[in-house]
């Protein structure tokens, strides 16, 4: 009998093999000849060496069938190849068959709790690695007790490692964040909880007379008006205080005519002062204009809302000033005066005048030839103002200044 032996000949390959760490694989070939061996090398090296494949996860390495128990990453790439001997020569070697080895998520880097100001913006991020990543942030407004997808709103790349929060508001104060991360492998892995805390900014306002200036946290304010000052709250947020102020700067300055001395400060009340006595009080002198009966130093008292001040002492030297004087004799009312002023005199004064005139002496009004203790005289149309009312009889002139209202 004649018995011919054939060589080895490997007539189905081996295929790439793709698993996830820690599953099992193998790899097979088929092959035909006399007296056949087998045995399986592995590549760490892409392919440029070649070692016998044998022990750790690996078995049958001499079979046509090689397997591999609980693959693990570091196997990742590694390149397979089989070696069929026989009776006959030559050797055969399978093509090389490459091991994909994918990996489960797994977060290597976990984000913090954060804390901004209301209208600011945040962000969370974490790293993963493993095959196929995705990502799907989750928020719980309850404590905790259930999640569901951050979606639309302020939220956006909530399908990405970092979810961005815009604008956020105190609603949003306390809510729970975390990130599931999927892949080609299971199981998934989710983050810790972050917690997220929204402070509020704060504004308040503070309404404010003072007399000629205020000062607020240093800064010194002369005029009145509406001003912000801007500061960081117990919270490291924005605070705005709203002040609303109102500076009263008293005029202190007086006119004098002759005995007649007039406040040049409308609206307020005040307080005519005798200086040469010591700055005593003038009894029952409490009208914006004073007419002086004796020669000496008056000064007025002024004061508007909250504040008070003293014009400067004006001296009255006119020649003549007595009980009986001309002067002492007419008085004007009401004074100040709004539709009509009377002149009162303590006796019938014979072919007298009157002239209505501005405080720069241009005469606006004049009647003459007037009898009589009381005349009254119509200012209606006049706009309000300081005025001098003169009265002339013969020689004797007396200049009086009133207010119009």
């Amino acid at each position: 009998m004649l018995t011919v032996n054939t060589a080895p000949l490997v007539t189905v390959d081996a295929s790439d093999m793709t698993i996830c760490e820690g599953d099992n694989a193998s790899f097979s070939i088929t092959a035909t000849g006399t007296g056949l061996t087998y045995q399986w090398e592995v590549s760490t090296n892409g392919g440029a060496s070649y070692a016998s494949a044998t022990g750790g996860i690996y078995s049958n390495e001499t079979t046509a069938t090689l397997n591999l128990t609980g693959a693990t990453a570091a196997e990742n790439g590694n390149m397979y190849q089989c070696i069929v001997t026989g009776t006959c020569i030559p050797a055969v070697t399978s093509t090389a068959k490459m091991l994909t080895v994918n990996t489960a998520p797994a977060i290597t880097l976990d984000a913090t709790d954060m804390t901004i100001c209301t209208g600011n913006d945040a962000s969370f991020a974490i790293t993963a690695t493993g095959t196929g990543l995705a990502y799907q942030w989750e928020v719980s407004t309850n404590g905790g007790a259930s999640y569901a997808n951050a979606t639309g709103g302020i939220y956006s790349n909530e399908t990405t490692n970092t979810l961005n929060l815009t604008a956020a508001t105190v609603s949003e104060n306390m809510y729970m964040y975390r990130c599931v991360v999927s892949g080609t492998c299971s199981p998934n892995d989710t983050s810790l909880v972050y917690t997220f805390y929204v402070n509020n900014t704060s504004s308040s306002s503070l309404t404010q007379s003072a007399c000629t200036s205020y000062t607020l946290n240093a800064q010194t304010y002369t005029t009145s008006g509406t001003y912000t000052q801007q500061f960081t709250n117990a919270a490291g947020c924005d605070s705005t205080l709203t002040l609303n102020l109102t500076i009263d700067n008293i005029d202190n300055t007086v006119t004098a005519n002759g005995n007649v001395i007039s406040a040049n400060q409308m609206g307020a009340t005040y307080q005519w002062v005798d200086c040469g006595n010591n700055n005593a009080v003038i009894p029952n002198e409490i009208n914006q204009v004073f007419t002086a009966t004796s020669n000496g130093d008056y000064a007025v008292i002024v004061t508007m809302n909250t504040c008070t001040d003293t014009s400067v002492c004006t001296n009255v030297t006119t020649t003549g000033i007595s009980d009986n004087s001309f002067a002492n004799m007419v008085a004007l009312y009401p004074n100040p005066a709004d539709k009509q002023i009377t002149i009162s005199a303590k006796r019938n004064l014979t072919d007298f005048s009157v002239k209505l005139m501005t405080l720069t002496g241009q005469v606006i009004m004049k009647k003459e030839n007037l009898n009589g203790s009381s005349f009254t005289l119509n200012i209606a149309e006049q706009a309000s103002g300081f005025y001098f009312l003169e009265i002339s009889e013969g020689t004797d002139v007396v200049r009086m200044k009133f207010m119009k209202d």
